[in-house]
């Protein structure tokens, strides 16, 4: 990849952010295969955490492109029913519920996923969600997967990948 293959990236400012975080995820990459094996997994858990919000970035590019909305609900005029009507501990009300368009910063990694499967295929589906399921271990309380330089290779494929769809 070289930065040419992001030249349909709109706004510049994002292409340039694109850009510049495929280079740094190269560098480490380049490092990652000449450190001592007991730094390796760091490294390439740093790669696959880049080339993850890399995917979600141009996901969130197309989904812009593409005018897709995603919406979530809104409730408005909460109120509590009378005791008579509460059932064990928990409280019933009543609400005005209303569609409400989501603000591109809420939106998750799995709903940009889900709303363009059919665009991304099946294949290149699983690869985003095996990254994010990657990433999902790097809090250090969770159990992390199994990292090696060959799932920091195949995570710049799926980039790659993604990359060449969204250029057609």
């Amino acid at each position: 990849m070289n930065g040419d293959d992001f030249s349909f990236i709109t706004p510049k400012t994002l292409q340039v952010s694109i850009i510049e975080s495929v280079e740094f995820a190269t560098f480490l990459w380049i490092l990652a295969q000449k450190i001592d094996s007991k730094y390796q997994d760091e490294m390439v858990r740093t790669i696959i955490l880049y080339n993850i919000a890399i995917t979600e970035a141009l996901l969130l590019f197309r989904v812009k492109r593409e005018n897709i909305s995603f919406f979530d609900y809104e409730f408005k005029n909460i109120c509590a029913l009378p005791k008579a009507y509460q059932i064990d501990e928990t409280e019933v009300v009543v609400a005005k519920r209303m569609l409400k368009k989501k603000n591109d910063k809420l939106i998750w990694l799995h709903e940009l996923i889900k709303e363009q499967e059919v665009f991304l295929g099946k294949r290149l589906s699983k690869e985003i969600k095996e990254l994010q399921d990657i990433r999902n271990t790097f809090h250090l309380s969770k159990e992390r997967s199994e990292l090696s330089l060959k799932k920091a290779e195949n995570s710049f494929g799926t980039v790659l990948k993604l990359v060449k769809k969204l250029q057609k």
